[in-house]
């Protein structure tokens, strides 16, 4: 037998006894079990780490298209302020376009319609300062985030911050 419990928040931890009951009345109640959601949210997903290698559970760079370079760093990462933050290598590598060239990820198998969440992860290994570097990030078409400065956003470079957007996939 098997239940499924919906509704659940991730990273919370469910505790669960198992008893029967039939006609007789009711059974010994089993050990207490847990359970926690996945605590990234992520889920069946693509993680990616754009312009670098395999990570964890990360793949290596992959679904891109567009002229683009693929700048690292050795510098260490601050990923203490970052909601539920990549493995600190990730925001270590990058895929970056310059001087107004386009570039784009197309993920195949997903379904058409259906609902996702798309959650990018950042850091500004460049060690520009706020103010210095703007981009666009549009999703599906819809620009998400204008004029983009992630030294701006997460307060200093090398410190890595989560934008969070829910999407309905195209075809």
């Amino acid at each position: 037998a098997s239940f499924v419990d919906t509704g659940l928040t991730n990273g919370t931890t469910y505790y669960y006894v198992v008893t029967s009951l039939n006609s007789s009345g009711e059974g010994q109640y089993s050990n207490e079990a847990s359970a926690t959601p996945n605590s990234d949210g992520i889920g069946t997903a693509y993680k990616i780490n754009c312009g670098g290698g395999a990570v964890g559970s990360w793949s290596a760079d992959e679904y891109y298209s567009g002229v683009t370079q693929t700048p690292s760093t050795a510098a260490t990462i601050d990923t203490s302020s970052a909601a539920n933050p990549a493995p600190s290598s990730v925001y270590q590598d990058a895929r970056v376009t310059y001087a107004g060239n386009l570039m784009y990820y197309k993920l195949p198998h997903l379904t058409p319609s259906a609902g996702y969440t798309v959650r990018l992860h950042f850091a500004d290994i460049n060690v520009y300062n706020a103010g210095q570097r703007f981009f666009g990030v549009a999703i599906n078409g819809t620009q998400v985030l204008p004029a983009f400065d992630i030294v701006a956003t997460a307060g200093a470079p090398n410190r890595a911050i989560v934008e969070q957007f829910n999407t309905t996939a195209d075809s």
